[in-house]
């Protein structure tokens, strides 16, 4: 997962922009989240609705989500998916989204969300953990363990001490 956020953190964008991108990482990378925060919103209010607005608004929201709005993360995430549910690049919007929706303990959302990603990223191993820990927090102890397997047999190898732990 990491794989693919590094991947896109570093495509480079054919426009004016591309500054504010560039300024953006540099400060995210560099610790001042406020900062990249603002360059991410200038970028997007250069290009709202274009395909490339799904990987900025899901930038601004990891930055939102390092300093504790996870209500803002989540709205970022929406409107990413919002401008292109199905393609490929909208599958990091979902995974963090889930995963902002499981730290504010809506496991239904989170679950919902974590499925969207493995519909279009299947071969992707930590969402299918993330999932099962939000089925197990439900009480869905089968369903977790099926997605912890799955997730190791993926190669994320975090799945092992849950399922050592709990699917016996």
């Amino acid at each position: 997962m990491r794989k693919l956020l590094y991947l896109l953190l570093f495509i480079p964008f054919a426009s004016f922009s591309q500054n504010y991108w560039e300024s953006g990482l540099e400060k995210y990378t560099n610790g001042d989240t406020y900062g990249a925060i603002a360059d991410y919103t200038k970028m997007i209010e250069m290009n709202p609705n274009d395909t490339i607005a799904i990987l900025v608004y899901s930038s601004r929201g990891v930055a939102k989500a390092k300093l504790n709005d996870y209500n803002g993360a989540i709205a970022d995430y929406t409107k990413a998916i919002e401008i292109n549910p199905n393609l490929k690049l909208t599958s990091i919007a979902y995974y963090y989204r889930g995963v902002q929706k499981a730290t504010l303990e809506d496991h239904y959302g989170a679950i919902a969300d974590f499925t969207k990603f493995i519909e279009i990223e299947p071969m992707e191993g930590e969402p299918y953990y993330y999932r099962g820990i939000s089925k197990y927090l439900l009480g869905d102890k089968n369903g977790a363990c099926q997605d912890a397997r799955k997730a190791q047999d993926l190669g994320y190898d975090a799945s092992s001490k849950f399922i050592a732990a709990e699917c016996k």
